[in-house]
């Protein structure tokens, strides 16, 4: 309940199409409130004998609508600055394949994952525990500013906690199907430390985005009750419903 979403929870939420609509209003809604602040009173109309008054007035708060907006613009911008590109390419490992990357691929997507030094720890530890990775007995061996090409395989070897591993890919050269467990296991294990990576940045995303839910209920709240007084006196008109709570 207090942690914060994880990255991908808050792609899908932030790809709702009627959220949307409070980008829309963080621009318009001062401008409305600002032409309707120039009207001084009701504006009456004459349309051949007769008279209609206009009273321009907006149901509810305009302010508490538009921090509603700011509140909701502020944390969609922490999100695109702040949301791992690797989150926003690849919903799943089925959009992964549709780049139809090599087997070697995901030894550049890991190397990178580990340079930026996010989520290492837990990394090392489950490719480990899997067998995805080597450690090697030199432990001042030098770590790869990139992935090694060879040719029957691409590895990466870095450092964690006075060890070195390697990371090899294709691990099983001539068996399609084991490669392939491999990548999709190796695929999630960059996914997830991606998607746990820059809690605060996903701290203030939710609370951004709670005080944006607090004003916008305020605003909706308050528009039902400027709604309801019209519905009142609409129902007042028909004599026999004005008899019957009088």
């Amino acid at each position: 309940m207090f942690k914060p979403k994880r990255w991908e929870e808050y792609r899908d939420f932030f790809q709702m199409i009627i959220l949307r609509y409070l980008v829309l209003w963080f621009s318009i809604v001062p401008l409305i409130a600002s032409f309707l602040s120039s009207i001084n009173g009701p504006v009456h109309l004459s349309i051949g004998n007769e008279e209609i008054i206009l009273n321009f007035s907006l149901p509810f708060t305009w302010q508490l609508l538009w921090l509603s907006s700011f509140f909701f613009v502020l944390a969609f911008a922490i999100y695109k600055v702040r949301c791992p590109s690797f989150i926003i390419k690849y919903h799943n490992y089925g959009d992964y394949q549709k780049y139809r990357h090599s087997h070697r691929w995901l030894v550049w997507e890991a190397s990178f994952l580990l340079k930026k030094n996010i989520g290492i720890k837990k990394f090392t530890e489950r490719l480990s525990e899997k067998k995805y990775l080597k450690e090697l007995e030199n432990r001042n061996s030098t770590c790869s500013s990139t992935p090694i090409v060879a040719e029957e395989f691409t590895y990466f070897d870095y450092k964690f906690e006075d060890k070195s591993y390697r990371l090899q890919l294709p691990l099983h050269p001539t068996e399609f199907d084991k490669n392939k467990l491999v990548d999709i296991e190796i695929f999630y294990e960059i996914y997830g430390r991606y998607s746990e990576s820059n809690c605060i940045a996903r701290w203030l995303i939710k609370t951004l985005l709670f005080l944006s839910l607090v004003f916008f209920l305020a605003t909706f709240l308050e528009h039902i009750y400027s709604g309801m007084k019209f519905v009142s006196l609409w129902l007042n008109s028909f004599p026999f419903i004005h008899n019957l709570f009088s």
